[in-house]
């Protein structure tokens, strides 16, 4: 079972907040004997993706359109279920 952790990203960076979660993400998915997955969803996501695979991630999945530049719950939800189903 994987451990999917949605990372948010402020001008290219991903949030702290996001960063922590990946350390409570890591437990989980070690406890569950699964691996440790994140989300980098936004119209620009190599900086932010390349920054989070520095945290012990398993697989960074990143879905990037112009669409995603600003917040829009449909987007990214749309986004976030394509990311899940590649785990």
């Amino acid at each position: 079972m994987s451990v999917i952790v949605w990372i948010e990203q402020a001008d290219g960076q991903p949030l702290a907040s996001s960063l922590e979660v990946l350390g409570k993400g890591r437990e989980l998915a070690d406890a569950l004997g699964g691996s440790l997955d994140a989300a980098v969803l936004g119209a620009e996501t190599d900086a932010a993706a390349s920054v989070v695979q520095t945290y012990g991630v398993d697989t960074v999945y990143t879905v990037t359109s112009p669409e995603l530049e600003n917040y829009r719950l449909s987007a990214y939800a749309a986004g976030l279920k394509q990311a899940v189903e590649a785990s």
